[in-house]
């Protein structure tokens, strides 16, 4: 079974500025955030949290 993200449309906006400034760093980390978001999505690379008030 292979997983996707769904992505809102202000996800979508902000991936296409990022392709546009050209900065390979910056779409690297994104890449890679995305990528442990389904591989990992309770530890992952970044600083994941429970939800407030959900």
């Amino acid at each position: 079974m292979e997983e996707r993200l769904k992505y809102s449309d202000k996800a979508k906006e902000d991936l296409q500025y990022w392709k546009k400034t050209n900065n390979v760093a910056n779409l690297k980390r994104i890449r890679k955030l995305l990528e442990s978001i389904l591989e990992t999505p309770f530890t992952g690379i970044g600083k994941p949290e429970p939800l407030k008030y959900d």
